[in-house]
């Protein structure tokens, strides 16, 4: 009976009750975060374009709350209360100061920089769009036929939204440098091209989507896009320095993704808005192809649609 006693004694029960508090903590901390992430993602799968912020500060005031919990039920010493309160509060003066640091990046609209581009990159992007997209790349080679590219043209016409896209002409000489410099066939650019806006065009005419397809002559290698970038819904941008010469085409390089944070006072600074500039002034000194380009294309993606893989070797 005494031992009993001695295992049910007040001190084990309050551990226990506190053993018990900490789980159910660590589970509402998780729940929280899946439905913020729920509420603020743009794909909810393994790889999510959201806005961290929220996330981050939940986060740090709940790991703190614990902490203190778990001090008070765990210590029934002054002193040691005392030197771990003090250790919570240092902890929570060093989130502080991260987060004034992260804060810089968040007042620049910046959500995310991964430290390349994601290889699903396009797949999450098209399913998370719904009412309008625009790019600026050199082609549509990578992604003009995927099927989640073709769902994400269908959702945008349902919701009478729009498409623009920005690509180099396949005539330009700057594709001839680039594929050179890079050491492949000197047309394989230039092919890809036509490939992906015929691929475009054909889905253009099976959609019956109004897609604004504009072209650049770039003349030389460095009139080609600095940036390759995708704007979402007019709410996000996912953007990435475009390497023209190199085997892996950039794809190790930084990739960002940027809010569009309408509500601030000084917009022009915000990323999203910088590399939208830099789209709009391409865009308005391009060219939209014409009804005679557009058949020309529309017929080479036809005779070439079945060898589109060979092009690539």
């Amino acid at each position: 009976m005494e031992t009993l006693n001695s295992i049910w004694s007040t001190d084990f029960t309050i551990n226990l009750l506190a053993g018990f508090t900490e789980l159910l903590l660590i589970f509402i901390i998780k729940l929280i975060r899946e439905i913020l992430i729920k509420k603020l993602t743009l794909y909810n799968r393994k790889r999510y374009l959201y806005d961290k912020r929220y996330i981050v500060l939940v986060q740090c005031i709940l790991a703190i709350f614990t902490a203190m919990l778990f001090l008070y039920f765990n210590y029934d010493s002054l002193t040691k209360r005392g030197v771990f309160i003090l250790m919570a509060l240092l902890c929570t003066i060093l989130c502080i100061l991260i987060l004034k640091e992260t804060f810089k990046f968040w007042n620049l609209g910046l959500s995310h920089i991964a430290s390349q581009i994601a290889i699903d990159t396009y797949s999450i992007v098209f399913k998370s769009t719904n009412r309008s997209f625009y790019l600026v790349g050199t082609n549509a080679y990578s992604f003009s036929n995927l099927l989640e590219f073709e769902h994400m043209l269908k959702r945008i016409r349902e919701s009478s939204g729009d498409v623009k896209l920005l690509l180099a002409d396949p005539n330009s000489v700057g594709l001839v440098e680039a594929a050179s410099n890079r050491g492949v066939r000197e047309n394989l650019y230039g092919n890809q091209a036509r490939l992906s806006l015929g691929q475009i065009i054909f889905l253009k005419r099976k959609l019956g989507i109004n897609i604004e397809v504009r072209m650049y002559n770039a003349r030389t290698i460095d009139e080609l896009p600095i940036f390759r970038a995708m704007f979402l819904d007019e709410q996000y941008c996912v953007a990435s320095i475009s390497v023209y010469g190199r085997a892996d085409n950039g794809k190790y390089f930084p990739q960002i993704f940027a809010k569009n944070n309408s509500m601030q006072n000084k917009i022009s600074k915000t990323m999203y808005n910088i590399v939208y500039r830099y789209f709009r002034s391409l865009w308005n000194n391009s060219l939209q192809i014409s009804t005679v380009t557009e058949n020309e294309l529309f017929e080479y993606w036809t005779k070439h649609a079945l060898i589109i893989n060979k092009e690539n070797e």
